[in-house]
C-alpha cells in the first residue's frame, strides 16, 4: 500500500506540472528531486539534538469521511543531501481529497516493478485541502516544523545543511487538524552509487522494451533502493512509470522487460534512483499517511545519479 500511495502523489504532482496549476501547493513528486547522505553511517549520538518538547494532539475525531468518487492523496517527505557541491535538505507536505476532473490511473505489480499507466483527463484541476496540524520531524541533526497556511497548503521547508547521517530512528509527528494527528518513526536513508546502468554524459540511456535492464550498487542504507522510470509525457497519451523496489544489500537487481514493455510511447524520458525508507501510519477515517525519508543515489563521480532515457 505504501508504494500504491507514494504512486498517487507522484500522480498528482506530475498533473500540477502538465495541466499548468497555477495554485501554490507542494509537489509531492520530491522524490523525483531526492537528495544523498554521506555513505559513512558515523556514531551520531552526540551530534543528535533531543527530541522536542512536542505539543499535544488535537482531539478532533475520527476526521473526514472518505467520498466515493474521490482520490486520497497524503504524504510528508523529507530529503536530505551532503555531498559534491556542499548540503541541502527539503521536506513537503500534502493532503488532498480530491483529483482534477479526468484523471485515472491504473497500477500492476509485474516482479520488483510498479508499473503506474496515468491519464490526465480534461485539465480541471480541483483539490480539497486538509491538515494534520503542526507537523514536527525530528532524530536527526536538525529539528524541523511545518504549519498549514491559510489555503491549507504546507509551505516547504528548504534547509542549507543535511539533516540525518544515516541510519538514525527519524520522528514524524503531527499535532492534528481535521485529520487526527499521529507519528511514525523511519530509518533515515543513506546514499548509494549506481554502478549500472551508466548514464552517458549530455546523452539519453538508450532502453529498449524487449529486454531486461540490470542495475547495479555498492553501499548500503536502510529501506529499499529505488529506480525511478518515467516513460515520455505527450499529452493527452496516457503516461508510465517504473517504480522499482529493491533490496540494498543485493547489490543488484533487474528491471525485467515485462514491465518495460508496459511504457505505450516511444522517444524521451527520464530516471533517477534513491534509498528510499518509508512508514505508513494511519489517521482515523483517513486510511494512511505515506510517510517517507529518501536519499538520492549517486554516480561514481558523487554526482546524481538522474538522467534522460531514451524508450525504444
Amino acid at each position: 500500500m505504501t508504494r500504491t500511495l507514494f504512486l498517487l502523489a507522484q500522480t498528482v504532482a506530475m498533473l500540477q506540472v502538465a495541466c499548468g496549476t497555477s495554485e501554490s501547493q507542494p509537489s509531492p513528486a520530491a522524490t523525483d528531486t531526492s537528495v544523498l547522505v554521506p555513505t559513512d553511517t558515523p556514531d551520531v549520538a552526540s551530534d543528535v539534538p533531543a527530541k522536542p518538547d512536542l505539543p499535544p494532539k488535537a482531539d478532533v475525531g475520527p476526521g473526514p469521511a472518505p467520498k466515493s468518487n474521490a482520490l486520497r492523496v497524503s504524504y510528508i517527505s523529507a530529503d536530505s543531501y551532503a555531498g559534491q557541491g556542499g548540503a541541502n535538505a527539503t521536506v513537503i507536505a500534502g493532503f488532498y481529497d480530491e483529483v482534477p476532473s479526468g484523471l485515472s490511473s491504473t497500477s500492476e505489480q509485474i516482479g520488483p516493478c510498479v508499473v503506474r499507466t496515468t491519464t490526465f483527463g480534461d485539465g480541471k484541476f480541483k483539490l480539497e485541502k486538509h491538515s494534520v496540524g503542526t507537523i514536527t520531524l525530528s532524530g536527526g541533526l536538525e529539528v524541523v516544523t511545518l504549519k498549514p497556511g491559510p489555503g491549507g497548503d504546507y509551505p516547504a521547508f528548504q534547509g542549507k545543511a543535511a539533516l540525518w547521517k544515516g541510519g538514525e530512528a527519524l520522528i514524524f509527528d503531527t499535532t492534528g487538524g481535521d485529520i487526527p494527528g499521529f507519528s511514525a518513526t523511519v530509518a533515515a536513508p543513506s546514499h548509494v552509487r549506481i554502478t549500472a546502468p551508466v548514464l552517458p554524459l549530455g546523452k539519453a540511456l538508450p532502453v529498449p522494451r524487449t529486454a531486461d535492464l540490470a542495475v547495479g550498487w555498492t553501499g548500503d542504507s536502510t529501506g529499499q533502493v529505488v529506480f525511478h522510470l518515467s516513460g515520455p509525457q505527450q499529452l493527452p497519451a496516457p503516461q508510465t512509470t517504473l517504480s522499482c523496489y529493491f533490496t540494498p544489500a543485493d547489490a543488484k537487481g533487474t528491471i525485467p522487460k515485462e514491465a518495460l514493455a508496459k511504457i505505450a510511447l516511444t522517444g524521451t524520458g527520464t530516471v533517477s534512483a534513491m534509498s528510499l525508507s518509508a512508514a505508513e501510519p494511519k489517521a482515523g477515517l483517513w486510511e494512511a499517511v505515506t510517510i517517507q525519508a529518501a536519499a538520492r543515489a549517486l554516480r561514481q563521480s558523487d554526482t546524481p545519479w538522474l538522467g534522460t532515457v531514451e524508450i525504444q
